[in-house]
This record gives C-alpha cells, sequence and structure tokens, in this order.
C-alpha cells in the first residue's frame, strides 16, 4: 500500500493537498524554515540555509550572509517580543524588524561555544547542552548570570538518560527531549526555582528536533 502526505486524523488516516503560497529561489537551499514572530504577529519566514540565512517578508527572498558553510544545529526562540536564532556551539543573532535584518547579540554568563540550543517558555529564554539547562532573567533574555534576585539559573535534570537533543515549549512549560527518553519541565511560579522537571512515562527517545511537533501553547506535541 503506497500513500503520500498522509496526516492522522480523528476518524483515521487521510492524505492531504498543499499549494505553493511562497515561490522558491534559485540556487537556495532552504535546509529549514522558522516563523520569526514580533508584537505585530508580522508573517516573516527565516532559512538558515547552511549559513547564508534567507529571510522572507511579503513574499521576497532576502540573503542576509554572503557564504554558506555552516552544517550544525539551527534552533530560534521568541522571547520578550525579541526573535531570536542560534547556531549551535557558534552565535546567537537577534531579528530587527525595523531593518529587517539580523543583529549580533551576546549572553551574558554563558559561553556560547558550549550551547547546543535555545527555546523560550513562560517568558525565559531557555539554553541547553548535552547535559545541562540554564534559562535567563526574568528581565533581560540574554542575562543567564545566575542569581537568586534576578531568576537566572542552571540545572542538571536528574532525569535525565541520554543527551540532551533539544528542549521544545509546551504549555505552562518546555519539554526536554534526550536519546532515550523525554522530560516536562513544569513552571512552579517560584522564579528561584522556575521548574519542576518529571519524567514522561512511557516516552522514548530522538535524534533530531525535526521529530517533533511543537509549539508555546501546544498541550501536547506529537514525536516520530
Amino acid at each position: 500500500t503506497y500513500a503520500e502526505n498522509v496526516l492522522p486524523t480523528a476518524q483515521g488516516w487521510q492524505s492531504v493537498f498543499f499549494r505553493e503560497r511562497i515561490p522558491g529561489l534559485p540556487g537556495a537551499v532552504f535546509d529549514s524554515i522558522f516563523n520569526l514572530k514580533s508584537g505585530l504577529e508580522t508573517n516573516i519566514f527565516f532559512s538558515p540555509s547552511q549559513g547564508a540565512e534567507y529571510t522572507n517578508y511579503a513574499g521576497q527572498w532576502i540573503r542576509s550572509r554572503n557564504i554558506s558553510n555552516f552544517a550544525g544545529k539551527v534552533t530560534s526562540a521568541y522571547s520578550k517580543l525579541r526573535s531570536f536564532v542560534f547556531y549551535q556551539r557558534q552565535r546567537i543573532i537577534e531579528y530587527d524588524y525595523s531593518s529587517r535584518a539580523f543583529r549580533f547579540v551576546e549572553f551574558k554568563g554563558l559561553d556560547v561555544r558550549s550551547i547546543d540550543g535555545i527555546t523560550a517558555a513562560n517568558n525565559y529564554l531557555v539554553a541547553w547542552n548535552e547535559t545541562s539547562i540554564f534559562w535567563s532573567s526574568t528581565l533581560d533574555p540574554l542575562d543567564f548570570v545566575p542569581s537568586l534576585s534576578s531568576g537566572a539559573g542552571t540545572q542538571n535534570p536528574n532525569q535525565v538518560r541520554g543527551k540532551i537533543v533539544a528542549c521544545l515549549p509546551a504549555a505552562d512549560g518546555f519539554i526536554i527531549y534526550t536519546t532515550a527518553n523525554a522530560i516536562f519541565a513544569a513552571w512552579s511560579g517560584n522564579i528561584r526555582f522556575p521548574w519542576n522537571f518529571t519524567e514522561i512515562p512511557g516516552s522514548s527517545g530522538i535524534t533530531s528536533t525535526e521529530h517533533v511537533t511543537s509549539d508555546a501553547n501546544y498541550s501536547a506535541h506529537f514525536a516520530w
């Protein structure tokens, strides 16, 4: 049996049809697509494209860089009305909606060379590597200097059973995906100890962020 573009529905399996809404760009290599949110809900799409960095605004593709040489993991996060894109262990950039361009920014209290990705949850910017979770100040999403007054901190969750592959937002927290299991980080309401980590029963591991669908207000994720 063969089927194409199949999705699950409440009634069973169903094949879906798609229509091209944004034309392609000759010579571009779109390796993944992110939606760069803004306070005005501007619809801007971004593709890392191996470091070339293409953005699409009002149907037009704009190239940000002149070289294409990045093959690592790329993640994005939206916090405090700011959109960030992170290149694994290399750099973090922020999208400026007024100039329609990226600008370089820096973490405070984190070495970018030891970080694998970022996400956002409950007004925190969250960063991670293979073993640890870091969260920002409640005031400045780039401030990761540990402080009981600002709320920034770090933890190595005991529930982690493998290398951390991704952290993705969910309703009232975020989910940590490892190579062996998944852990829900639930918002505690206490800025000194903001997360309660609980292993998700029956969960398995993933090998790529692309294996999970997620959004900040999803009460559930779908993992392949």
